[in-house]
């Protein structure tokens, strides 16, 4: 199977099996070739076809694809996006750490954690929830960050390789790293240094490797899966060093020091120990411990023969202690579990935090409307001033830059309160900061005539994010910048991107039913311009007509000639502003596409 035969580039680099029993391909830099079978009275037919994935008018160069535990087909590139394909669509997907430039290889473990090699960044694991990532965390300790394949064993433990030999990263329940042991010359490795996604694990549990030096194998020799760990105890719990059984407390132990019931204690009463002891009596001078405190100490304590753990100073709230024992080889026992309530004191209970949110809402609220207020009269005393038609029109434009449509104000607000109401402040504060900063940075902007495009596209991802926050997470958006453009540098009017991204919201996605919305903002160069495109899969501008009150068509009307003054203002080329409808295939609306072009000033 070659180009002449149909796959899409000769330079293979990766391959991988389907659901359906299909060959997938990953090529140099020439996409993807899907190779089926079919049998008949004929004999067999082969059947290729090729797909593309392009970015920024190109072909990524892959290093790796595999199907995850849902069917779902994953490639990795050297420039760090990951493509997920799933029923003819490609998700993109980026990471976040600076450091990773090169993603070379990509292992699911049984949790369907994603694990990525990385060429520059060692280890990488994310973990995420549908479409959203919700934690990256590098492994460190590793012989090197320059790594070239990853492939799980039968125990549940990751082999790592590198120009360094082999790394055997073992892990617990949750993906957390216990140890790292290096494999290289002096353990038996003769290999040196492996090659790009050479790993295979055999159906007799045994692990390949290819290298520099030919293939290597490794086998299960120091452990069995039958091996048992040690058996783990709660020897005692003690409150600020004394023993629970001398406190109001002891009700909740039984005769073998276990609690049988939940420890709540109060806001004062917040200094534990723990004593742990681990019984084997063949190995016993070899038992370690390991502990941890959820939502306080995420991760497992390092292990030792340290058997006492003690937690002071806890801050109000609901913990859970589990701690194991196990052997230096990584057989561990069920964890021992604690459960923890520390009671806040009044000033941190719910309703006092409502309370304070809200009054903290109002003054914000309060301030703002001063503030708008004052703009707004100085405003106006201003434009009793001014004679010439030229500084009206300044003055117009002022006023449109320092209002947002009430509408989103509220429905921001509103939200924000919402998430008051349930108890959840880190939400409710995180939204809260956006809000406040795109006030800020909307009322600063409207001084300048001119502001940093890095500074405005900060005002426009906030904006949207509130959007989408207040709308129930109905919609999608993307800000695409071009390789050529340097935000920090470019200078762009501001506000003046924001009423299109508003309509695209209002009038076009919000009225649909059978798709998800979508909008994106892509801006590129093009000779001495800057090009701006909002897009939208909306219905329309013919449906949205129907749709619209007479205020709102009026409030369009305004920004849309505004906008076209401010744009025939601007010094250097003359600017363009088009409006375009967009089609679907079935010749029904697909949504709309407005550009903006305005003159490159740095």
């Amino acid at each position: 199977f070659d180009r002449q035969r149909g796959v899409a580039s000769d330079w293979v680099r990766s391959l991988a099996e389907g659901p359906d029993s299909a060959i997938w391909v990953g090529t140099a830099s020439s996409g993807l070739s899907r190779i089926s079978q079919s049998t008949d009275t004929t004999g067999v037919t082969w059947s290729i076809t090729n797909q593309a994935i392009v970015r920024n008018g190109r072909q990524p160069n892959i290093n790796q694809i595999i199907f995850d535990h849902l069917g779902q087909l994953w490639v990795c590139t050297r420039d760090q996006w990951l493509y997920r394909g799933r029923s003819g669509i490609w998700t993109q997907w980026l990471t976040d750490l600076p450091a990773a430039r090169d993603l070379r290889s990509m292992a699911f473990d049984d949790q369907n954690r994603l694990w990525l090699g990385t060429a520059d960044a060692g280890l990488i694991k994310v973990e995420f929830l549908r479409d959203t990532i919700l934690k990256e965390q590098i492994v460190d300790n590793l012989s090197s960050e320059v790594v070239y394949l990853i492939e799980f064993d039968d125990y549940g433990s990751l082999w790592v390789g590198s120009e360094q030999g082999m790394d055997r990263v073992s892990l617990d329940e949750a993906g957390n790293v216990i140890e790292v042991a290096p494999y290289s010359k002096e353990e038996g490795f003769s290999g040196i240094e492996t090659t790009q996604n050479a790993a295979l694990k055999d159906r007799e549990g045994r692990m390949w490797f290819g290298t520099i030096n030919g293939a290597g194998r490794w086998q299960e020799g120091l452990r069995t899966k039958e091996e048992l760990p040690p058996h783990l105890v709660l020897e005692e719990v003690r409150l600020f060093y004394e023993n629970l059984r001398n406190t109001p407390w002891d009700t909740l132990l039984s005769s073998w020091n276990e609690l049988t019931a939940p420890l709540i204690l109060p806001h004062n009463r917040n200094h534990l120990s723990f004593d742990l002891a681990g019984i084997d009596i063949e190995r016993a001078d070899e038992v370690l411990y390991q502990w941890k405190l959820m939502d306080s100490e995420p991760e497992w304590s390092p292990a030792s023969q340290r058997q006492t753990a003690t937690f002071s100073n806890l801050s109000p709230g609901e913990y859970t202690f589990l701690a194991r024992a196990g052997f230096p080889e990584g057989f561990w026992s069920e964890p021992v579990r604690v459960s923890v309530t520390i009671n806040p004191p009044i000033w941190q209970r719910w309703w006092f935090q409502t309370a304070g949110g809200i009054l903290m809402l109002l003054a914000v609220w309060g301030i703002f409307s001063y503030r708008l207020n004052q703009v707004r009269k100085r405003a106006d005393r201003e434009k009793q001033r001014v004679e010439m038609e030229r500084d009206l029109i300044g003055l117009e434009q002022k006023a449109l830059r320092l209002q947002m449509n009430p509408h989103f104000i509220f429905n921001a607000l509103n939200s924000i309160q919402a998430l008051i109401v349930k108890e959840d402040p880190g939400t409710s504060r995180y939204y809260l900061s956006k809000f406040s900063r795109l006030m800020r940075q909307v009322l600063e902007n409207s001084t300048q005539e001119l502001v940093p495009l890095d500074q405005e596209l900060q005002v426009l991802e906030d904006y949207l994010s509130l959007e989408k926050f207040s709308r129930g997470d109905s919609f999608d958006f993307e800000i695409v910048l071009d390789e050529e453009v340097e935000p920090e540098v470019d200078l762009i009017p501001p506000m003046m991107l924001q009423p299109f991204l508003e309509n695209a919201i209002i009038h076009g996605i919000a009225h649909l039913t059978e798709r998800r919305g979508k909008v994106d903002l892509r801006i590129y160069l093009e000779e001495e311009l800057l090009i701006c495109d909002i897009i939208d899969n909306g219905v329309g501008r013919e449906k949205a007509k129907d749709l619209k009150s007479q205020q709102e068509v009026t409030h369009k009307s305004m920004a849309l000639t505004v906008t076209q003054e401010r744009l025939a203002r601007l010094p250097g080329k003359a600017p363009e502003l088009s409006i375009q409808d967009l089609v679907l295939p079935d010749g029904t609306p697909g949504g709309t596409k407005v550009q903006v072009k305005v003159p490159a000033t740095a």
